[in-house]
């Protein structure tokens, strides 16, 4: 019987080694992983820092080169980013929203300009008329010297009259046509 309790001592000592060494794996697999655990947080803090400062360099990049491209309006969109290339309007040759706009505004537009072309035209005339009567201190007619202000002026386009070249508001014109009016005024 001595045997056996001493068998049974020797099978309790063994399982209790068996434990311990289980405990010491578990411990030493608990350690590792939180030493993992530590250096994985460390490195992914790492890697987040790189991630954000280089979407803060590609955001800043993408506004430098977007607003290159409204300095330069031919240069093309790179062909990773697969968006079509972008022609700015001056470019394609027409504004379909400034035609619209013509559309829906233009004759009212023109008629307005009709008017004050109209105005205009009957106030020099006027202001001729009148400096002539005070030059000449009689109230003979302008007759030949009266021109239309677009002949005053050199042109008769929208785009070319303007109010600094008006006569009546004292403007000078650019092509000289005013140096016979002026003189025949003065």
């Amino acid at each position: 019987m001595t045997e056996g309790v001493g068998q049974d001592g020797n099978v309790a000592k063994m399982m209790d080694n068996i434990r311990i060494q289980k405990l010491i794996r578990a411990v030493d697999e608990l350690v590792a992983w939180s030493f993992v655990m530590d250096e994985k947080d460390v490195i992914l803090s790492e890697l987040e820092k790189c991630v954000d400062e280089a979407e803060k360099e590609l955001l800043r990049a993408s506004d430098a080169v977007e607003d290159q491209q409204r300095r330069c309006a031919l240069v093309q969109v790179h062909r990773s980013t697969k968006q079509e290339r972008k022609i700015p309007q001056s470019a394609r040759g027409s504004d379909h929203k400034l035609e619209e706009l013509w559309k829906s505004k233009g004759e009212a537009f023109k008629r307005q300009y009709e008017l004050h072309l109209t105005t205009y035209k009957r106030l020099f005339d006027e202001l001729l008329e009148e400096e002539l009567q005070r030059l000449n201190g009689t109230t003979t007619s302008a007759g030949d010297l009266r021109r239309p202000p677009e002949d005053v002026c050199g042109s008769s386009s929208m785009t070319e009259i303007s109010i600094s070249a008006s006569p009546a508001a004292g403007g000078n014109c650019s092509d000289g046509a005013d140096s016979d009016a002026a003189g025949a005024i003065a």
